[in-house]
């Protein structure tokens, strides 16, 4: 009798498909079977085994070559991903699911161009035409030509109207041109998506977009992406409470006690949701309020607490050098961290010879980074000091001087109203805009600017001879 292997989490689906993988072990389209199921499920590694056992008796699959890929890019492992997709290509020249597929990983991978000339292969008539033009729109995004992207996202948009990420990339490319009510009113469609709404009862019922009275009424704007957005939009709730709402803010913890003396009720993302009676996305206040790049609330809006930043002068002590705290990666979690982020040994030396004492306000500091950074002089860590936003506000305040890459650092420091030097990539996130040295979002924030996509080597020696000069007054 063959043994049959169950598993406590398999639903209906996966069982029935366990049960036929096991009871056909030489029947390759059964273990194939067996890993779309599991990973229609979410379980995307054990799916990538039941497609390499399919695999191993049926190599010349391009099907399941290209599923392979699909489970492996959402592990986010895009180069391997890449590498399934040609070999499926190999097999099925011209398939214009797996070029639609091949282009997404070449997105995620930082490859525009290479993502073009795949999208650009899948045919006009084909199912899958509209993913292939979100993909040219998305590299399109990367190429810094957003009214470029926008046409091919309006055009995805209406090939399949069912497609969410059409509509919210077409939203973030008209808020890279400076048209925020159409650039919000678009990314409206994210609440399209079940999992914007996971947790959240009842908020796409009582979505508030500024058509009824709020007086007297409890309103709750929750947090819904990262710490950095976080701080980039509270700055609407005072507009909020001055139409008589009892603002109500849900966000991470981290972010509390800097928020805290804000005066709101304040609760934690991780702690029950509190009662309320409208909620509005932070995201979406921009649109309830009628933003326009005119009216962007001012800065500062945000304050460290004297005590903490009178703690850390004492802890800094006198000096006579430049004090500038730098930052140069973001959460490596978020999908295109790679273009926006920067190693240590890519900027710290540079800084670090320019006379200026230099201190890390980094938070974490990654592994590979901490030997660089014990190499160099003229340096502080204070990264395991750095507990919440509160203490960073502190540090910051403390400075004469902030650098980072596009990352909760430099949404801080703008918020705070405190001189920042900001190094961009050549297409950055949407808030920085384009061809700008400054931030309506943030008008005490320089934005450097890579020249080419990648390097930040011309980037960061420019910045390192503007440092120079400051440091020593010349």
């Amino acid at each position: 009798m063959t043994q049959r292997r169950f598993d406590l989490d398999d639903d209906a689906v996966v069982a029935s498909a366990r049960f036929a993988a096991a009871d056909r072990p030489w029947d390759a389209r059964a273990q194939a079977a067996l890993g779309t199921a599991l990973m229609t499920a979410g379980r995307h590694a054990a799916a990538q085994a039941a497609f390499r056992a399919s695999l191993a008796l049926d190599p010349e699959s391009s099907r399941t070559w290209n599923n392979l890929g699909n489970a492996v890019r959402l592990q986010r492992r895009d180069g391997d991903a890449e590498e399934c997709y040609r070999r499926a290509l190999a097999l099925a020249p011209g398939d214009g699911r797996v070029l639609a597929n091949l282009a997404a990983a070449l997105v995620d991978l930082d490859r525009p161009e290479e993502a073009l000339q795949a999208a650009s292969r899948v045919p006009i008539d084909h199912p899958d035409r509209a993913v292939a033009l979100c993909q040219a729109a998305a590299a399109r995004m990367q190429c810094a030509q957003p009214e470029a992207a926008a046409r091919l996202f309006a055009e995805a948009s209406r090939l399949a109207p069912e497609m969410i990420a059409a509509p919210c990339g077409e939203g973030l490319a008209w808020l890279a041109l400076g048209d925020l009510p159409r650039g919000f009113a678009l990314l409206q469609n994210r609440w399209r998506d079940a999992s914007f709404l996971a947790g959240a009862t009842n908020f796409a019922e009582t979505m508030w977009l500024g058509a009824t009275p709020v007086t007297r009424r409890r309103v709750l704007l929750a947090s819904e992406q990262g710490a950095g957005d976080t701080i980039m939009f509270v700055r609407f709730a005072p507009l909020l409470a001055a139409r008589g709402a009892h603002v109500v803010l849900r966000v991470q913890e981290s972010l509390l006690t800097l928020l805290a003396p804000l005066g709101y009720e304040l609760h934690a993302d991780t702690a029950p949701q509190p009662d309320f009676e409208l909620h509005v996305a932070m995201m979406s206040l921009p649109l309830a309020l009628g933003t326009t790049l005119e009216t962007i609330p001012p800065t500062p809006y945000l304050a460290a607490d004297p005590a903490r930043v009178a703690a850390w002068r004492a802890r800094l002590g006198a000096g006579r050098r430049l004090r500038v705290g730098v930052a140069w990666s973001g959460n490596p979690a978020f999908r295109h961290d790679r273009a926006r982020s920067m190693r240590a040994e890519q900027v710290m030396p540079a800084l670090a010879a320019t006379g200026a004492e230099l201190h890390v306000i980094q938070t974490p500091v990654r592994d590979a980074d901490r030997a660089v950074l014990a190499a160099l002089p003229n340096l502080v860590d204070h990264s395991a000091a750095l507990t919440d936003f509160a203490e960073t506000a502190a540090l910051m305040s403390a400075l004469d001087l902030v650098i980072t890459t596009c990352t909760s650092a430099a949404n801080l420091a703008g918020a705070l109203g405190l001189p920042a030097w900001v190094l961009l990539q050549t297409a950055p996130d949407p808030r920085w805009l384009l061809g700008r040295d400054r931030s309506p979002w943030y008008p005490s924030l320089r934005l450097w600017r890579q020249r080419e996509r990648g390097d930040w080597a011309e980037l960061v020696e420019r910045v390192a001879g503007a440092l120079a000069q400051r440091a020593t007054g010349t």
